[in-house]
């Protein structure tokens, strides 16, 4: 009876510690996962929310690309419809105030897409800006980071030749100098029987427009960089080494632009 008793005791006494064991480390886990919580969940709201004020800030320098073409288009000397056709991509960089207000030291801010050399379509746009350097025109040079900051002023580059693509999927881009890419006025417009090896030596065509006006400009000692804070907050990559393809994760506003040139200058 006696030994009886010793072994009841003994299984109760064993009982009882596995029982506070287990409470213990339930505890244990609940005041972990408390923990995780208090410091997971709050950074993650204000981080989405600026998130998607940056996807707003890069839609809305889409969207204002978008007017200044279809502007540009129905203008008395729009630019000729062949260098849309026959360019592998585009540049466009304004001051105008759908492009956003400047965040640092930029005089515009803008977008390049280029063109899939096999399906022809356009892609998703790489998100820009510009400063420095001079337009040189039929009248006196003048300062780009005047020109932007004094009047709404946008820029428009076409690269004919494939390797034109090339010179924007890196962190900075010299134009116009002996260093960089040589941007030539957009009066020298390309023309078919000039030529891929005259694409290729002027590597860019430029054009200004400003107060409704365009004209060809050349461009001198300018620097081209890509916008490191719209390009991740769009794709979660700060520099872009290739054009973004047209992707279900991309927010449909993005592509506003990238659909109006595949719906008005579609691939051959």
């Amino acid at each position: 009876m006696r030994k009886f008793s010793v072994i009841a005791i003994s299984l109760l006494l064993i009982t009882t510690f596995l029982t506070l064991s287990s409470l213990a480390e339930n505890k244990q886990k609940t005041i972990l996962v408390n923990n995780l919580n208090i410091t997971a969940e709050p950074p993650s709201k204000p981080i989405q929310e600026k998130r998607q004020q940056l996807i707003n800030k890069a839609t809305s320098r889409v969207t204002g690309a978008v007017s200044l073409i279809k502007e540009i288009s129905a203008g008395i000397h729009p630019i000729p419809r062949y260098m849309y056709n026959n360019a592998r991509i585009i540049i466009v960089v304004s001051s105008y105030k759908q492009f956003g207000d400047k965040s640092g030291d930029e005089a515009g801010r803008g977008i390049a897409i280029a063109r899939d050399p096999k399906t022809r379509q356009w892609s998703a746009p790489i998100f820009i800006t510009i400063k420095d350097g001079y337009i040189k025109d039929q009248t006196e040079p003048r300062d780009i980071n005047d020109q932007f900051s004094d009047s709404e002023t946008t820029m428009v580059f076409f690269g004919i030749h494939e390797n034109a693509k090339n010179i924007f999927c890196r962190e900075e881009t010299d134009l116009g100098n002996l260093a960089g890419v040589l941007v030539s006025s957009g009066i020298f417009q390309y023309r078919k029987h000039v030529g891929d090896s005259a694409a290729l030596s002027v590597g860019l065509f430029g054009y200004v427009y400003s107060q409704k006006l365009i004209i060809g400009a050349s461009i001198e000692n300018s620097t081209v960089k890509q916008d490191k804070v719209l390009n991740e907050a769009v794709y979660e990559t700060r520099v872009l080494d290739e054009f973004p393809q047209v992707a279900p994760f991309i927010p449909k506003p993005i592509l506003a632009y990238t659909d109006m040139m595949n719906q008005s200058y579609p691939g051959r």
